[in-house]
């Protein structure tokens, strides 16, 4: 279904071929999505893992700020 436009001119039309466009974009973004995500899942357990060492490192206790 293509998106509604507001104006003067009358709507396109939207062909099979338009589509079919449509489709892959869309499947390219869900890939892109996914990739993004998977990078973002990697990143955060290095953080983790890092944060978790330099914790096991620290040989005082940390004392949180209140604010």
């Amino acid at each position: 279904m293509p998106p509604k436009r507001k104006g003067i001119y009358p709507e396109p039309e939207w062909t099979e071929e338009d589509e079919k466009e449509l489709e892959q974009l869309r499947r390219k973004k869900e890939l892109i999505e996914k990739e993004i995500t998977k990078q973002m899942a990697k990143q955060m357990a290095q953080l983790i893992k890092s944060s978790a060492n330099a914790a096991a490192n620290t040989t005082e206790p940390r004392q949180l700020r209140s604010s």
